[in-house]
């Protein structure tokens, strides 16, 4: 529930979203000469219920193909949602076995703080009842 006492929907589960870069991040191009225009792919192509968790960032089409842009380097969120928060990592994880993006970096340690640590504590809290 928000503080104004309004509820928004929800869903059961754990959800991941992992940030994709590409350089210049951290930094900005007017900083740092990091070309744009560089292809942003997926291969195999992604069906509709894939393509639902993909959010897009500094992007641009040029033609049929989706290319960088922009001047952070913040390419797109990839989320997922599953049952448990490993089963969330490995469907977030498995869409970008399919990226195909030069230079592009993401972490891969993604809600483990949480299930290794902090898990515990927040259903001890009763967050997750």
């Amino acid at each position: 529930m928000r503080k104004d006492g309004e509820k928004f929907e929800t869903r059961q589960g754990f959800s991941v979203g992992v940030v994709v870069t590409v350089p210049p991040f951290p930094y900005t191009r007017i900083q740092i000469a990091e070309p744009v225009g560089v292809p942003v792919q997926f291969s195999p192509p992604l069906n509709e219920k894939e393509i639902q968790h993909v959010h897009l960032g500094e992007v641009k089409r040029e033609g049929s193909t989706l290319v960088t842009a922009g001047i952070y380097g913040w390419t797109m969120v990839v989320t997922s949602l599953g049952n448990s928060i490993p089963d969330a990592q490995r469907q977030a994880y498995g869409l970008l076995d399919k990226l195909v993006l030069a230079n592009c970096r993401y972490r891969l340690d993604i809600g483990s703080g949480v299930q290794d640590a902090d898990l515990a504590l927040i259903e001890e809290l009763g967050f997750l009842s």
